[in-house]
């Protein structure tokens, strides 16, 4: 059954975890820049969990700074940028160029899982360059692939992580905006996923490391 959204994430002012500013002083030189090299020891050596994110041909680290109530994570780079995710999906960026921010009801994540093959539900996001405000997007999640390696390269390498793949296509008519996002999840946690915010953009992509 398709369900339509139209309420705001409301984020709770309370949270589980906050992150003081000197967590950001070991990131402060990993500003967008052509490539980072995240290998065990960059991982061993960070103290908070963090992602790399991967947009056009720049990467950048960001830190976990706060997990709201809602199980809203955001994720802050070393200039003020943000971005929030909920399952590692991208919910709002902030400061970063396209802005964007999707209009959810928190009930509906907390109660369902919309990586749930066969899922189906709309969402109102505004965009930002285009300036397009609540604008509905369907999203249906495709039946998740469980290989434990892949044959094809995403990241840029082979997955051999034992990751399995949950497949989420987003679709608007009246932009002819059509994607596909994907999500790598292993125990029960995104680890990688690589989403579409505007269909004037290239996509993201965003690798979680996780320090809890």
């Amino acid at each position: 059954m398709i369900k339509n959204i139209f309420l705001l994430v409301l984020i709770s002012s309370c949270s589980a975890l906050n992150v003081d500013s000197s967590a950001f002083g070991a990131t402060k030189d990993f500003v967008f820049k052509e490539k980072i090299n995240v290998d065990a020891e960059f991982i061993s050596s960070r103290s908070f969990s963090f992602i790399l994110v991967t947009f056009k041909r720049n990467q950048a680290i960001f830190v976990l700074s706060n997990i709201s109530n809602d199980q809203i994570y955001t994720w802050t780079g070393t200039n003020s940028e943000t971005i929030k995710t909920f399952n590692g999906m991208i919910v709002e960026i902030s400061n970063f160029d396209p802005e964007f921010s999707v209009l959810v009801t928190k009930n509906y994540f907390l109660n369902n899982n919309f990586l749930d093959p066969g899922n189906e539900f709309n969402l109102l996001v505004n965009l930002f360059k285009p300036d397009l405000e609540l604008l509905n997007i369907r999203h249906t999640s495709l039946v998740d692939l469980d290989r434990g390696v892949w044959p094809f390269s995403i990241f840029g390498k082979q997955n051999k992580d034992n990751s399995r793949l949950v497949q989420l296509k987003k679709s608007n008519a009246l932009i002819g905006w059509n994607a596909i996002d994907s999500y790598f999840v292993k125990d029960d946690l995104v680890i990688k996923t690589i989403q579409s915010i505007n269909p004037l953009y290239p996509s993201i992509k965003i690798e979680f490391f996780y320090k809890f």
